[in-house]
């Protein structure tokens, strides 16, 4: 098992740093927890949340809107990025008005 260094960032600002040593729960018990609901393979990669820090408990406050950019890091496998899209209009029912 490997386990690298992850970092997340948005629209070009780090947010967050980890390695396995910072976490709750380090990597296996994630994957001994994780393989008695499913199997997983190699090269899967599991991802555990947001770290401390972010949203209503950073100061100031950052929250992620339309357009801002996610990428999350994982050294030496790659990063992922994923671009913010504004919410579909909702009625005072809750359902799609598109």
């Amino acid at each position: 098992m490997r386990a690298g260094i992850w970092s997340a960032s948005w629209t070009g600002r780090s947010s967050s740093v980890r390695t396995p040593q910072t976490s709750v729960f380090g990597p296996a018990a994630l994957v001994s927890y994780i393989s008695q609901i499913l199997t997983l393979a190699p090269g899967d990669i599991i991802a555990t949340g947001t770290p401390g820090g972010v949203g209503h408990a950073r100061h100031p406050r950052r929250y992620l809107g339309a357009r801002s950019v996610v990428v999350t890091r994982i050294t030496g496998i790659g990063e992922c990025r994923n671009t913010c899209v504004s919410p579909a209009p909702i009625n005072s029912k809750g359902v799609n008005i598109q």
